[in-house]
């Protein structure tokens, strides 16, 4: 059987887990449920067996670090989940998401790493390095960004208690929506052409060619992970061995980390390449020095 890619989402909350997932190319949906009044935690298990044998790929935002965490989570408990009853169930799933939010707020490792998923995935997140602290965005922000049709936020805490059918259909909406705008994220087009499926075909091609895991690479990543490749080859050291060798600096000398390639015609421009060449950065972050932590900066202002 051909591999199948899902865009999916997970909620997780004190007494209720809903899971969906949704065909790339069709609407083909999923949608499992936890809770007193339905246990789907056997089709649940089915599916996702039926995942890691036709080798499918599961498709998200921000599920390396969340929603593929509690997948490999589910796979590793499997004769312990299908054993117990709905409220275990869903309380087990709720407490090992806190588990995953507070690791991830301490900057912990978590317990699975994407190498050794037994789904692969692809994290639009991470790709688009929405991630970084200069283009950090939250799922919510890319929808009103894109003109989604409901922007919606979670109507409940993950501590709090589903009670009724209202309050399980809020949620499992809410679940299809995420779904639904994830899904549009990875078929967007522009100018005739699939965006991000052009974008996961180079990172497959770049990860067969070099052997490296670049599914969710952001660009600034896939350029230290292939650099590194070649770094490795050249020096004959192992690439584990090369990252330790990283060397400590206080102060940084931009000049030096500037190509003699970059040059301008506009004085303007030239203004800009003169200030960073007469940079240096203090690499020392002093707590409560608002100068230091903020770094230097400089504006220009060309054609308003």
């Amino acid at each position: 059987m051909d591999k199948t890619f899902w865009v999916y989402d997970l909620e997780t909350i004190s007494n209720c887990f809903i899971a969906c997932f949704e065909k790339l190319n069709n609407s083909n949906r999923h949608v499992f449920v936890i809770n007193r009044e339905r246990n789907d935690i056997i089709p649940l298990l089915i599916f996702l067996k039926s995942n890691v044998e036709n080798k499918d790929w599961h498709l998200g935002f921000n599920n390396i670090s969340f929603d593929a965490q509690i997948i490999e989570f589910i796979l590793d408990n499997f004769s312990t989940l299908e054993e117990n009853d709905s409220d275990y169930i869903s309380s087990l799933l709720c407490n090992y998401a806190d588990t995953i939010i507070q690791r991830t707020k301490n900057n912990q490792f978590l317990d699975y790493y994407q190498n050794k998923f037994r789904i692969p995935v692809i994290d639009i997140y991470k790709m688009n390095n929405w991630d970084s602290a200069a283009k950090r965005s939250s799922l919510k922000w890319i929808q009103f960004s894109m003109d989604w049709h409901n922007v919606q936020e979670m109507p409940y805490h993950y501590l709090d208690y589903v009670t009724n059918d209202d309050m399980l259909n809020e949620v499992i909406e809410y679940c299809i929506n995420d779904v639904s705008s994830t899904k549009a994220i990875f078929k967007h087009v522009e100018n005739k052409k699939k965006v991000m499926i052009e974008q996961i075909k180079l990172r497959s091609e770049l990860s067969t060619t070099y052997k490296i895991n670049l599914y969710s690479a952001s660009e600034p990543k896939i350029s230290k992970e292939v650099f590194l490749h070649f770094l490795e080859k050249k020096l004959n050291i192992p690439k584990k061995i090369i990252k330790e060798y990283r060397t400590f600096r206080d102060k940084v000398v931009i000049k030096d980390i500037i190509l003699p390639e970059i040059k301008f015609d506009t004085y303007q421009f030239k203004a800009v390449l003169n200030w960073f060449n007469n940079l240096v950065v203090d690499t020392k972050v002093i707590e409560g020095d608002d100068d230091k932590i903020k770094g230097p900066s400089y504006t220009m202002n060309y054609n308003n």
